[in-house]
């Protein structure tokens, strides 16, 4: 461990016990209250401050003359603390920085990372990547049983030890004898237009092109290729024809096998364009844990009030929180939209942050600072994590040692078909990890917002084959109806977002909006409770799909009860006010907003251009769990489904017709947890007859 300096009032933050109220407990507390004073700590130097002004969100060079600190208990890890600390930037931005305390017996057995290089290009620190690469290729089963498949190349691939010097050439993997495994590059393109494959320029490549023409991410990628003693390199805008989309979309179909079957993954992560690199120089004295001793009184913020605070005193170790979602996944290119798809299906992936090296692949996760994997503490929340699906991916085959479709799937179906651990456990595991993914997707960037489908189709392909199931325009065919039931939180730390300008998918499917997008509160809640009433039924659908995913045409007939009404939305632009709902065949009216716990809550799939007017509407109940029998002829007899329900919960779509009178579209959700709300909604339904409604 290093030898370690802190700053008074670092000190003093560390030994306050005087105070046991909850708020004398979470702070925030004074920490640095001058320029002078936060410099002085920077220039001992102090280990703490020196650490989270390194790993600041927001990146400015103006010292901050008002640092608070506030303790938080980490809920997934017990024992484990975070230290916040936040101030105020130029521009009134409130930046925060997060570092964590873990109990010196936590973190006994954290191996001591070797002494790292000031760059990370350098043999000793990529010697990191490459003992992890082997040790997964001979000791990680599940990653071995991947690498089994049969060798294949995708139709193009650069040669990278063909030609002598620094050349590399283009070949057709049709044409040649080609064989051995290959390396893919993700990267992000950024402002300049890198060299590329077109029609013009394919002569060129497979005679052989200069590396000096190359961008810097592109040559660095080719040199880990070379280290590696790995041949083939695939990068997509070397390999596929960028003015032939015959030929895009051939190839984007095939994006399943091109990054599953890759030996490797290399991933531009803190690039944000080709001309960057792959490498950087770092701070190696900011890359450490050091122990601290402890003496305060914590509270966890997640329980309530009446709860009293402990005592924590002792060792513990400081070092940076959630390194994972700091340097990897808010990472520049992991806000590419593509590379979720491209992270997902690569058994490898080499991360080049601007921090340190992170290894992953399906068994471990790993950096520099771990070698011998990552701790709990430096891993991504659930709702950030777009690697969750293919953890849980991973767990199912491990556990059941076998893909859907073969004789041994139906064999350890049925032999363990009546244990309490069933497929069908993990397989409802898989849907639910699917809408983690998708969370993590659609809050990311895409330069053609018509790829919306097109960039997944690879993941959709590969879980749909786990799942013995199909995406339809987005939705899981042997749930569409429960699928509707998605949403978007646009007032979130958000700009609200317009509508598409072109149009990609059925109004239904979540791939038309441009916001993120969250799964159904009720399937999401009640998933395990057996207790979720269907109140709408799907009669057919008419979906045109091209090869690479994307959508020519999409329209579902759905037996359902459409409810007419006025619904009144406050104007946004300053979020006062109270929304209103008038069920028009009654004339009852239902007042809410956005910030009332248990009211009804209607979130709009892109944002109201004209806030404050009315719209008539119909309102589709399409799901329901309720906890009491007598609220609606809907609800369940069986008391043990609903014994672990905390709440009811009703769904269902906001829906305007279109001028011909036998069209519908969505243009939002509804959901409703308040007993009063989901009454009168199921009162108004009973009232009316199911029709079919054709959505489009």
């Amino acid at each position: 461990m290093h030898n370690v300096q802190l700053c008074p009032q670092c000190q003093k933050f560390l030994h306050r016990n005087e105070g046991t109220s909850r708020r004398d407990c979470i702070g925030p507390h004074p920490h640095h209250t001058s320029v002078s004073s936060f410099q002085a700590a920077l220039d001992l130097p102090c280990a703490i401050c020196s650490l989270y002004w390194a790993e600041r969100e927001t990146w400015t060079d103006t010292l901050p003359s008002n640092v608070e600190c506030s303790i938080f208990s980490i809920d997934r890890f017990h024992g484990g603390q975070e230290l916040r600390f936040g101030w105020n930037s130029p521009g009134d931005t409130h930046t925060i920085s997060s570092l964590c305390l873990v109990p010196l017996v936590d973190a006994e057995d954290l191996e001591s990372p070797k002494a790292l290089d000031q760059h990370t290009g350098t043999d000793s620190t990529l010697a990191f990547l490459r003992d992890q690469y082997h040790e997964c290729q001979y000791t990680h089963y599940i990653c071995r049983q991947r690498s089994l498949s049969k060798e294949w190349l995708p139709t193009r691939v650069l040669d990278v030890q063909k030609l002598e010097g620094d050349t590399v050439c283009l070949v057709d993997t049709k044409e040649e004898s080609c064989f051995g495994p290959y390396f893919t590059l993700s990267h992000c393109w950024g402002q300049s237009q890198p060299f590329s494959l077109t029609q013009s320029t394919l002569k060129q490549l497979q005679a052989g092109l200069s590396l000096n023409l190359l961008p810097a991410t592109f040559r660095d990628a080719i040199s880990i290729t070379r280290r590696f003693g790995i041949r083939y390199l695939w990068i997509d805008s070397l390999c596929i024809f960028q003015d032939d989309l015959g030929d895009w979309s051939r190839q984007a179909s095939g994006m399943r096998e091109i990054y599953s079957l890759a030996s490797c993954n290399i991933a531009a992560t803190a690039a944000k364009g080709s001309d960057d690199g792959l490498f950087c120089s770092r701070n190696t004295n900011l890359l450490r844990r050091f122990p601290v001793e402890v003496d305060l009184y914590v509270v966890d913020p997640g329980l309530d009030d009446k709860s009293p605070p402990k005592h924590i005193i002792g060792t513990y170790i400081c070092e940076v929180y959630d390194v994972w979602t700091k340097h990897v996944k808010t990472a520049p290119l992991n806000f590419r939209a593509w590379v979720n798809q491209e992270r997902f299906l690569s058994p490898r992936v080499m991360h080049f942050s601007s921090r340190e090296l992170f290894w992953e692949c399906l068994q471990t996760k790993s950096s520099e600072m771990h070698p011998q994997g990552t701790p709990e503490w430096n891993l991504p929340f659930w709702f950030n994590d777009a690697s969750s699906l293919k953890d849980a991916m991973t767990s199912f085959y491990s556990r059941w040692r076998c893909y859907p479709g073969t004789n041994e799937y139906e064999e350890h179906s049925e032999r363990h078909s009546t244990s309490t651990h069933s497929i069908e456990v993990d397989k409802e595991a898989l849907y639910y990890e699917w809408g983690v993914f998708r969370i993590n997707y659609t809050q990311c960037k895409m330069t053609k917002e018509e790829d919306k489908l097109v960039a997944i189709h690879g993941v959709a392909q590969e879980v749909g084959s786990f799942l013995e199931d199909k995406l339809v325009a987005g939705l899981w065919r042997s749930r569409i109806v429960q699928e509707l039931c998605w949403y978007t939180r646009t007032w979130i730390n958000e700009k609200p977002l317009p509508k598409p300008t072109t149009w990609r998918a059925p109004s239904w499917s979540w791939a038309c909006t441009n916001g993120r997008v969250w799964t159904s509160n009720t399937t999401k809640i009640h998933r395990k409770c057996g207790g979720i009433q269907l109140l709408a039924e799907l009669e057919d659908f008419d979906v045109n799909e091209q090869v690479s995913g994307a959508l020519c045409s999409a329209s579902m007939r759905l037996k359902c009860t459409p409810i007419p009404a006025q619904l009144m939305i406050a104007d946004s632009a300053n979020g006062e006010g109270r929304s209103n709902l008038t069920f028009l065949n009654s004339g009852d009216t239902i007042e809410f907003d956005r910030f009332t716990v248990d009211a009804l809550d209607i979130s709009l799939d892109a944002v109201d251009p004209e806030g404050g007017t009315s719209h008539e509407v119909f309102m589709v109940p399409i799901q329901s769990c309720l906890k009491h029998d007598d609220m609606s002829e809907h609800a369940s007899e069986n008391t043990d489904q609903h014994r672990n329900k905390t709440s009811n919960h009703l769904e269902g779509l906001v829906l305007t017709q279109r001028s011909n009178g036998l069209e519908f579209e969505r243009i939002g959700l509804f959901f409703a947890s308040n007993a009063e709300d989901i009454k009168t909604v199921l009162i108004h339904t009973r009232k009316l007859t199911p029709q079919m409604a054709t959505l489009v």
